[in-house]
């Protein structure tokens, strides 16, 4: 009996407890290893979940940032692809009127040189083909004509043209 009247030191505070004492009159813990164990274990497992909670909810927002983000970039990837569609019509727009306003001008390039080379080979109007200015005349017009057109099939097709308006009875 004089075992159960000593006092004994508590596990956690160190405070001196009676002999038989389960809980700590003084800190409230328990005397038994296996129930500190559960205890410790317990409070550890609850600081972990607390931290993986601030951790899990930490990667929610910043996934949440990263979908609003994507979003975003999302929404100016279509408004810059809308405006390229938009782009390339306006281009294309261009580019035909240009192109009908150069097969314009090189119609009527091609049209004028050959009513100029009409009247200056005209017999009526008395030009003497060996005149040094004809010559010249000619040889500019041969520098025109190949310059507004590229290909060598496309200048024999004008040159035969005009001379079969200029020289009518060569092609009958």
């Amino acid at each position: 009996m004089e075992k159960q009247n000593k006092p004994k030191q508590c596990r956690s505070c160190k405070n001196p407890i009676l002999y038989g004492a389960t809980v700590c009159h003084h800190c409230g813990s328990s005397q038994y290893k296996v129930l500190n164990f559960i205890n410790k274990i317990s409070s550890v497992a609850v600081l972990v979940s607390i931290v993986l909670l601030g951790l899990s909810i930490a990667q929610y927002l910043d996934s949440r940032k990263n979908i609003i983000e994507t979003k975003e970039a999302l929404r100016i990837a279509e408004e810059s692809k809308a405006y390229t569609i938009k782009l390339k019509f306006e281009i294309d727009s261009i580019k035909n009127e240009i192109d009908s306003t150069t097969k314009y001008f090189k119609n009527s390039i091609l049209l004028s040189t050959q009513n100029a080379w009409i009247n200056v080979n005209e017999p009526m109007l008395g030009f003497n083909v060996d005149r040094p200015i004809v010559k010249k005349y000619e040889k500019n017009t041969a520098n025109l004509i190949s310059m507004v057109l590229k290909d060598s099939a496309e200048i024999k097709k004008w040159w035969r043209e005009t001379d079969s308006i200029v020289n009518p009875q060569k092609y009958k």
